[in-house]
């Protein structure tokens, strides 16, 4: 017989601490890349599946606005009819076209006009912000990105100020000023982004017809370029300096680069060539204690044999990493 249970009822368990958390509701929070399995008991019953935990760097593109059957129009106080999108192959920062979206509305005299732009682009990790290349007719046009979490509730992040700017710009949001549409709800990962929101700018007097053109193109999310694992807590604060080897290694153009910091330090971590020139400064900032994961792009930088070093007060460590194009 088929039975509801609260989740709180079932015992939860991850095999593998390391990979991530599970709370006794059932939430499981990634702490690093890997897969793990999680068990749920009740009673003599039980069950498994498998997690896979992704970790971001750098910037990733979500989209690169050259078709327009991946979006849908929508908005409110705007003219159905006389609103749409295409691609414009005459206007980008990438690729073969961005998007245009043509608009036309009626200004009234106490509410605003918008555009959605309605989308549906899971997202792994926790990414610092959101970004996209704009360009604008003029008018003082806001721009706002639409998300639901893994409970299903939606929030909203923006940018700050207006997008008047008829050259194309990159306005950021950040994550971080995530606000929910409906009251008593609480931001979990991982999450999907649903659209993009602008509200247009008035270009006439009350009652008279507005229309323009916007472009958009490229539109991606950014990764912090230091992930800490897992949170420190003084459990889990490691015992000692330790510096991992790459993963993976050979790599091609990315690799990762793991480290234990036991206390507050200033840390720096260079790569070098075989012969001792400095190709890239990753870190040179002070750190809290705990476990870092640090990401590395070799792309601009020819095959071949390199050396990370990592300084941390009187701590220092070298691994050797290998580039295969």
């Amino acid at each position: 017989l088929a039975q509801n249970l609260a989740r709180n009822r079932i015992q939860w368990e991850v095999l593998d601490p390391t990979i991530g958390t599970i709370d006794t509701v059932g939430n499981f929070h990634g702490l690093a890349e890997g897969s793990t399995k999680i068990v749920a008991r009740f009673g003599t019953f039980s069950d498994t599946i498998s997690v896979i935990v992704q970790i971001g760097s750098g910037d990733v593109r979500l989209n690169s606005m050259e078709a327009a059957t991946d979006w849908t129009v929508g908005g409110l106080n705007y003219d159905s009819g006389n609103t749409k999108i295409v691609i414009s192959d005459s206007q980008k920062t990438e690729g073969t076209g961005s998007l245009e979206l043509d608009y036309r509305f009626v200004r009234l005299s106490n509410e605003r006009s918008w555009v959605y732009l309605t989308t549906d682009i899971p997202i792994y990790g926790i990414p610092s912000s959101i970004e996209v290349d704009f360009k604008s007719d003029g008018w003082k046009h806001k721009l706002y990105f639409f998300f639901s979490d893994i409970d299903g509730d939606l929030y909203r992040t923006g940018i700050v100020g207006y997008l008047p700017d008829t050259n194309f710009t990159t306005p950021s949001a950040p994550f971080s000023g995530m606000v929910p549409i409906a009251s008593g709800t609480y931001f979990n990962y991982p999450v999907r982004l649903r659209g993009l929101q602008i509200q247009l700018g008035n270009s006439a007097d009350v009652g008279q017809i507005n229309s323009g053109t916007i472009y958009l193109d490229n539109l991606r999310i950014v990764y912090p370029d230091v992930v800490a694992v897992y949170p420190m807590n003084e459990k889990r604060i490691p015992d000692g300096f330790r510096l991992q080897q790459n993963f993976p290694n050979p790599f091609n153009p990315t690799t990762r680069i793991r480290f234990d910091l036991p206390k507050n330090e200033l840390v720096s971590m260079i790569v070098y060539d075989v012969v001792g020139h400095a190709v890239k400064t990753l870190l040179n900032k002070k750190l809290d204690a705990g476990r870092y994961e640090v990401p590395f792009n070799g792309q601009e930088i020819p095959s071949g044999v390199y050396f990370c070093r990592i300084s941390a007060g009187q701590y220092s460590q070298t691994i050797k990493m290998i580039l295969l194009k």
